[in-house]
């Protein structure tokens, strides 16, 4: 994700008033690489899955492979659960641009409140469902009114505080029965579109299996059925628990003109925002 990002774009998405939900499309944003559709790379990736699932976590060395330079990366852990390990090591410099709430439970608490409170006691009767308005933007610019398409409906929304800057997010997922890897499995940093609440966008979320009494959880290199996952992607910060759909493209090529087409391969809801979560690989040396 660094490689969708310079310093320079750092920057400009950093000055005052600059809405932070761009720097999360930058952080997501990569060189673009097309989904596998060759017949050769979609047999190793199933042959990669099928691996991964008879013998988990394990892997070779070559014979002309070093284990102190392959492993350079790990370290030795005695619990998984209880080991220490420091959330902010070898960060990127970039990774300080996210947002980091201090406590999401508390603040997203804090914010429901304050918005319920203001709708109780607003000064101004809210207007009902169902009503007809017309809604006038000023101080639009020419050049931003023309990436308007106005064949398209736009959908107007109020945002709650913080709801406007990028951080980590966390959702619970479940595949879906019509995933099934019996054709294409999924695989951590595939780009897939994430469709939360009322959002979407583009990501390269990686999975891991759920830990609900630690903030470590272990990596998972797929996407695996019947099993409630953490799926762990750059994003807006999202409060309510709001549920969300995950789509990946495929190739629709029925009628021969390569068409492609949107797959459900995930359903779940928001679990939190929280940049110090650790997502932790597992190796094991045979």
């Amino acid at each position: 994700w660094l490689e969708g990002m310079t310093e320079d774009q750092v920057r400009e998405l950093m000055e005052d008033g600059e809405d932070m939900a761009q720097t999360n499309d930058a952080f997501n944003s990569k060189t673009s690489v097309e989904m596998e559709t060759d017949d050769k790379e979609g047999a190793r990736k199933r042959e990669d899955y099928q691996s991964e699932q008879q013998f988990p976590d394990e892997f070779e060395l070559k014979h002309d492979e070093l284990g102190q330079e392959r492993l350079a990366r790990y370290r030795s852990l005695k619990s998984f659960r209880e080991s220490n390990w420091d959330p902010r090591e070898n960060l990127p410099e970039s990774y300080a641009k996210l947002y980091q709430l201090e406590d999401f439970k508390s603040t997203q608490r804090e914010v429901l409140d304050e918005h319920d409170q203001h709708v109780k006691f607003a000064a101004n009767p809210l207007v009902p469902n169902g009503t007809y308005v017309k809604l006038v933007i000023g101080n639009v610019t020419a050049k931003e009114f023309s990436k308007v398409n106005g064949n398209n409906i736009i959908t107007a929304v109020a945002l709650l505080d913080h709801e406007q800057k990028a951080s980590v997010c966390h959702f619970n997922i479940q595949m879906t029965s019509n995933c099934e890897p019996g054709e294409m499995p999924v695989k951590s940093k595939d780009v897939l579109i994430v469709r939360c609440g009322w959002r979407t966008w583009k990501s390269r979320p990686i999975f891991s299996e759920q830990n609900l009494n630690s903030h470590k959880h272990k990596y998972s290199k797929f996407l695996s059925p019947h099993v409630h996952m953490h799926a762990t992607m750059f994003g807006p910060i999202t409060f309510g628990q709001p549920p969300v759909m995950i789509y990946r493209e495929i190739l629709d090529d029925i009628d021969g003109t390569g068409a492609k087409r949107q797959q459900l391969v995930a359903v779940g809801s928001m679990a939190s925002c929280d940049a110090d979560s650790l997502i932790i690989k597992r190796k094991v040396l045979t």
